[in-house]
């Protein structure tokens, strides 16, 4: 029983994809008559080297303004709340396929915006 597992774990072991480098870059959807724009982060998978990349105020390992490419992702989308940062993503580096954490929610109105670090280059 012992090697049945043992077999099945390295089984297992060759069945799961290997993580990718991790691309990110800011997006935003354009304001529309009374709606404000809305700006956020995209991780995806990149075929490009990671590099230490200072975004907002973190360091990540990430290949910044890299394409994505293919079809069919699958989607994360990860909202912040009220006033949290889009750096959520350093946690699923390399897992998940696409992942979109808007940087605030127009929707909110009465609610004071989140930190804008878009402009930090």
């Amino acid at each position: 029983m012992i090697r049945l597992s043992f077999i099945l774990a390295v089984f297992l072991c060759f069945t799961t994809s290997l993580a990718h480098a991790v691309g990110f870059q800011f997006i935003e959807v354009p304001a529309d008559g009374p709606l404000t724009a809305l700006k956020g982060g995209i991780w995806s998978p990149c075929t490009r080297p990671a590099s230490e990349v200072k975004l907002g105020p973190v360091v990540m390992s990430v290949a910044k303004d890299c394409p994505i490419s293919g079809d069919k992702l699958p989607l994360v989308a990860i909202s912040h709340g009220r006033g949290g940062t889009i750096y959520p993503g350093r946690l699923f580096q390399g897992h998940a396929r696409l992942k979109i954490p808007p940087l605030r929610s127009a929707a909110l109105s009465d609610v004071e915006p989140a930190r804008d670090y878009s402009a930090i280059p």
